[in-house]
């Protein structure tokens, strides 16, 4: 019984945070990963998100690009995966545009651009963004939101993106 009603509770929360409410800044930024791994939450990630405008957020409009992205990545028709490539880009370079000192923006950026493949063109920002995102790890103390501090230092550690003298020392930062 105790599992069943656990249960209920896992697929009520899953069906409220993706159908038909909007999500937070920071439900978007923890569904992400979740629907990376998975076609199906992918699909459900981008129906919450796929109505994100400048007028409601540039981060949320940022995270709509990163949904579109991912439908490309999800999906197999090469027509598709281009379509969506290009709106997904349009929507993460407008919201940078719109507000270029978000840190969020420029970490989600990085993450596509350091994982696009080179055919796409879609690189030429990665050296301005790393900078610009070491530069926040090292100021970390100054930084209010710790736990995007944390997912930058993860994403820093866990890629082969760095030299092994910045991995020390982002390695070194407290957060």
């Amino acid at each position: 019984m105790k599992k069943s009603i656990f249960c209920f509770f896992i697929l009520f929360f899953f069906r409220y945070a993706f159908c038909g409410n909007p999500l937070t800044e920071m439900q978007a930024r923890k569904l992400l990963l979740q629907a990376s791994q998975d076609d199906e939450k992918a699909d459900e990630y981008y129906e919450s998100l796929k109505d994100a405008s400048l007028q409601k957020s540039a981060v949320l409009l940022g995270y709509k690009g990163m949904a579109e992205l991912m439908i490309c990545h999800h999906s197999y028709n090469p027509y598709t995966k281009y379509k969506y490539f290009l709106k997904g880009k349009k929507s993460l370079e407008l919201a940078l545009k719109t507000e270029p000192s978000s840190v969020e923006l420029h970490y989600l950026r990085y993450c596509v651009q350091t994982n696009a493949p080179f055919f796409l063109d879609y690189y030429s920002n990665k050296s301005e963004d790393k900078e610009i995102l070491i530069k926040i790890l090292r100021n970390a103390k100054n930084e209010s939101d710790k736990d995007l501090l944390r997912i930058i230092k993860e994403y820093f550690l866990k890629t082969g993106h760095c030299t092994e003298e910045e991995k020390k020392e982002i390695m070194k930062i407290i957060l």
